[in-house]
């Protein structure tokens, strides 16, 4: 009874040995994985971007407005300037007074 207690702490040790073994090629495989992967190289690895549907369609929007008649470019630049620059300030009676016009526009008087 004693040697099978004995053997069995015996096998025991070995299967976590075993398993220690096993964890340890499994981290150097992917060590060496990770070391080869091109992904992981900055030499070879390109950023790309590509636009949805959506984003190319706002753009689109976007290039017309600029193009449109009443477009101001040197206002538009101003405001980019004072936005970037935390100057610009909202109007919160303006805008609410703007928003309201706009619903009311959407929806009849």
């Amino acid at each position: 009874m004693v040697n099978q207690i004995n053997n069995g702490a015996a096998n025991a040790a070995n299967q976590n040995v075993r398993l220690d073994s096993a964890k340890q090629q499994a981290a150097d495989t992917a060590n060496k994985q990770a070391q080869t992967n091109p992904v992981n190289t900055a030499k070879t690895a390109a950023d790309s971007v590509s636009l949805t549907a959506q984003a190319k369609q706002l753009k689109n929007l976007s290039e017309k407005a600029e193009q449109a008649p009443g477009f101001d470019e040197k206002k538009v630049n101003e405001l980019k300037k004072a936005i970037a620059n935390g100057e610009y300030k909202i109007d919160a009676e303006k805008l609410a007074e703007n928003i309201s016009n706009m619903e009311f526009g959407f929806f009849g008087r």
